[in-house]
């Protein structure tokens, strides 16, 4: 059954001297949230309604999406679109943040609680992936490849939002919503926290190979239905992150 879109208003004040739209959008998404007119599970409208909707741009609709999402107030879903997190999800990110904000250290921890969750998720979508997903998967490493191909005119923004669409929809095959809502939660604030470093990384011609091979690993492993193929391609994926943006 398909899921209904949530209804409801957002309003820019163009008179405001910020003008910055993006951070206007975000700071009224966050408080219809607090006033329960957005509520857990929710679906927003799609990307062309709510630009009609909000009467914004495209650019200025996708920044704010970007920072919802790092902010850990909404996840996107792969092709079933954008969806209000869990009120935990939002206070166990803040509640990360702060950690990390007090002790960059804990970005190691951080990281070995993801490669330990990720790759039991990973053993859990070798089995539940469709064959509609992995195909998902597969159109997501041919859109980063032709993305990378384009040389000077690749955007390593874009790369980043395919990426996180893949695992997206990776963790959309799980039964386990709360194993899932972690993981998402941890993708959140490692991204929130290593924004720059990320984007330096999939710039990076041959680094972005490197990630995209690792990509194909994973969704061969998963077209097996190999278990322990996806979780040690997983593992060396969150490896790999770690050791670059750690040490960027």
């Amino acid at each position: 059954m398909r899921e209904k879109e949530k209804d409801f208003t957002v309003t820019i004040n163009r008179s405001s001297k910020s003008g910055d739209i993006p951070s206007m959008v975000v700071e009224q998404f966050v408080s219809l949230i607090s006033q329960k007119i957005l509520k857990p599970g929710d679906k927003l409208p799609s990307e062309l309604e709510m630009t009609r909707r909000f009467n914004i741009s495209r650019i200025s609709l996708r920044e704010s999406m970007k920072l919802l999402e790092a902010k850990g107030y909404i996840v996107s879903k792969g092709r079933k679109g954008k969806f209000i997190c869990p009120v935990s999800d939002i206070h166990l990110s803040r509640q990360l943040m702060e950690m990390v904000h007090a002790d960059r250290n804990n970005l190691n921890n951080i990281f070995d609680v993801k490669k330990t969750l990720t790759g039991e998720a990973s053993v859990m979508a070798a089995v539940e992936a469709s064959a509609g997903d992995i195909a998902q998967l597969n159109a997501i490493i041919q859109d980063l490849k032709e993305l990378s191909a384009a040389s000077s005119a690749c955007s390593p923004e874009k790369c980043i939002e395919q990426y996180a669409m893949f695992f997206s929809i990776l963790e959309g095959t799980l039964k386990n919503t709360v194993l899932s809502h972690l993981n998402i939660t941890l993708s959140h604030v490692l991204y929130n926290s290593l924004q720059p470093e990320a984007i330096a990384l999939i710039g990076d011609k041959g680094c972005r190979e490197q990630l995209i091979g690792q990509l194909e690993q994973i969704t061969a492993a998963l077209e097996k239905r190999s278990s322990e193929d996806t979780k040690n391609a997983i593992h060396a994926h969150i490896d790999l992150l770690k050791s670059q943006l750690l040490h960027a």
